[in-house]
């Protein structure tokens, strides 16, 4: 005999570290264990001196990671997460509570899932964080809802300290009159804007905006007269300067447009981006391949005229990639895209099924299309529950995955808006 007949249940108990659990909860884990196909026990031969062998797993991906533990976790919806260069974690959202402690809508965790008490924001924002943005000095860009931080007047857009206080010298005056949704930071430090505001500092302001490093308002970025209807979702910057812009855009500067464009770095519309008549819907997450391909998601189900449920796959010219293939796709909204860095594809949102097979809010794809069976969440998220725009699935260094959204319950046990799963 190899081993002896307890030890395969006490072996995954303790890998796992889920030994403080309720004995049900470890044997819903164990279970779903035995049950991944993808996942096998590893019998490692010891030497012939020794006389027998070892047990050795690794974590099911796609499993919730246990070493990470957020308490009775938020109150709320987590709309919003960035990972900092040291592996702490900013989390924003609808929350007003951090196991059971307030928290008004912005918190740090350190990379065991635990506040991190050195970042301090006071009362916070009074109203929902929708998008975080690092800068590369580790300065913090936070963007919502909100119109009052800490107590003071603070419309839609702050820049914070690494501690979490306010950065004076960030100085946006009367700022948005309305929510701004995404923000990316470009390599000389400008700042993209995009969100549903049609003013800045009280002057016409069109649903974009780049901003210089003070918060002002960058002139050589001209848009014109801007979005016609209705908002933008979600912005990505491409490694060569141009900027990808996908949201419910029905035209941009007198233009019609379909729900996706790319800027040139001056704010014109970039030509040699042609997706003919585009989307029938909204697109609300953009991620950029490695080799330029554009992932996006969104509430469409038709692209240039052809049936496409709610995710293709773009060369960079704008033509539909035949080469990704999701069959007949999703069956509701998708809110949020992620490349891991071996071309592995993390997709979330409102879905229940993928080609007609249960999938509830969260799947990995592989490079063409098709489903990871590797990746496993048993039966997943119970909801997706927020509106989201592509900011609450990241990837840490190590690959594991941290997810936020309006998910109470995770494979059937509870997990309050945010977990981390194994990659």
């Amino acid at each position: 005999m190899f081993f002896k007949e307890e030890l395969p249940w006490q072996h995954f108990i303790k890998l796992n570290n889920i030994r403080k659990l309720p004995l049900n909860e470890q044997k819903v884990y164990y279970n779903h264990y035995l049950n991944n196909l993808a996942t096998q026990y590893i019998l490692a031969q010891i030497g012939a001196a020794n006389g027998g062998s070892s047990l050795t797993t690794s974590p099911i991906p796609g499993s919730k990671d246990t070493s990470f533990s957020i308490g009775s976790g938020f109150n709320g919806a987590v709309v919003a997460i960035a990972i900092q260069s040291d592996g702490k974690i900013l989390v924003g959202g609808q929350f007003t509570t951090f196991s059971g402690s307030s928290q008004n809508r912005l918190i740090r965790l350190n990379s065991d899932g635990s506040k991190d008490s050195t970042f301090n924001i006071g009362s916070g924002f009074n109203n929902p964080v929708n998008s975080i943005a690092i800068q590369s000095d580790g300065k913090i860009l936070v963007g919502g809802q909100f119109a009052t931080f800490s107590g003071a007047s603070q419309n839609c857009l702050i820049r914070l300290n690494s501690d979490g206080s306010k950065d004076s010298t960030f100085n946006i005056g009367s700022g948005f009159d309305s929510t701004p949704s995404s923000i990316e930071i470009q390599s000389d430090g400008k700042i993209i804007v995009g969100g549903y505001f049609a003013t800045y500092q009280g002057s016409p302001q069109n649903y974009l905006i780049r901003l210089n490093s003070d918060g002002s308002k960058d002139a050589s970025f001209n848009i014109g007269t801007g979005l016609g209807c209705c908002y933008i979702g979600i912005v990505k910057i491409q490694s060569d300067g141009k900027v990808l812009v996908g949201g419910q855009v029905a035209s941009f500067n007198g233009q019609t447009t379909y729900n996706l464009i790319r800027l040139n770095s001056n704010g014109s519309i970039d030509s040699s981006f042609n997706i003919g008549t585009g989307f029938n819907s909204a697109t609300r997450a953009i991620s950029i391949q490695s080799d330029g391909k554009i992932i996006a998601g969104g509430a469409f189900t038709t692209f240039s005229g052809s049936s496409q449920n709610y995710l293709i796959r773009l060369n960079s010219d704008g033509s539909k990639d035949s080469t990704f293939n999701i069959g007949n796709g999703f069956d509701f909204y998708i809110m949020s895209t992620e490349v891991q860095s071996d071309g592995k594809i993390l997709v979330g949102g409102f879905f229940s099924t993928f080609t007609g097979s249960t999938q509830n809010g969260l799947i990995r794809l592989n490079s063409d299309g098709s489903k990871d069976s590797t990746f496993n969440i048993g039966s997943g998220f119970n909801t997706w529950g927020a509106l989201t725009f592509g900011n609450n699935i990241k990837i840490q260094s190590d690959g594991n995955i941290i997810v936020g959204a309006g998910f109470t319950t995770f494979n059937g046990l509870t997990q309050n808006y945010l977990i981390r799963l194994n990659k």
